[in-house]
């Protein structure tokens, strides 16, 4: 070998040497800052709540339906009860019911009761008193053929007996019209009450009634 060519060779072989220096020492330096450079951490994930889901309608209990109440035993009538026809004293007034009972509808529009049937009885009111005197309708209730208090229909009838608010004086006669609420055929019952001295008195009146 020529000694050219052997000073080519080392040269070579100098040069590859270098660069295989180098190449160690970038990888050298990379190791370093690697282990310089705190691990990333991915972000943390908001954990997200599961959908909420809409109140689901419910649907509200159906209303208490009122129910009729079975009727109640009819009083058998017997002489000396108080009827259609008869005639009593209740608080110095002489009262007398007519012998048949009529029919009518109340017609109020902007009433509860309105359309509702109602039945009456003609009524004859005269003073005893020496003073006038009326007879106060908060004094008289009226029960239907189950036994349940009826609604007052006072002023809801045209010829009803709302007069009897206006006073009377002693000897004075008027001449007017009970209504009932109808609530089916049966046996109604009008109950005058009385308290005097602290103590109740109750007049009863049977009236009955078909349809």
């Amino acid at each position: 070998m020529s000694w050219l060519r052997k000073r080519t060779v080392a040269i070579a072989i100098s040069a590859i040497i270098s660069i295989v220096s180098i190449i160690v020492m970038i990888i050298r330096q990379d190791d370093q800052i690697s282990s310089t450079i705190p691990p990333v951490v991915p972000p943390a994930v908001a954990e997200i709540p599961p959908p909420v889901s809409p109140p689901t309608a419910t649907t509200p209990p159906a209303p208490v339906q009122n129910e009729t109440s079975p009727p109640l035993p009819e009083v058998p009538l017997s002489e000396g009860m108080l009827t259609l026809g008869s005639t009593f004293e209740f608080e110095d007034l002489l009262i007398t019911l007519g012998t048949e009972i009529g029919w009518s509808t109340i017609d109020r529009s902007w009433h509860d009761l309105h359309g509702q049937e109602v039945f009456y009885i003609p009524i004859t009111l005269t003073n005893l008193y020496n003073a006038t005197n009326r007879l106060q309708t908060n004094r008289i209730s009226p029960f239907g053929p189950d036994g349940l208090r009826l609604d007052d229909v006072g002023g809801l009838v045209d010829n009803d007996v709302s007069d009897w608010t206006n006073e009377m004086r002693s000897g004075a006669t008027l001449h007017s019209n009970m209504h009932i609420l109808y609530n089916g055929s049966g046996q109604y019952v009008l109950e005058f009450q009385s308290w005097q001295g602290g103590s109740r008195s109750l007049t009863e009146v049977f009236i009955d009634v078909r349809r």
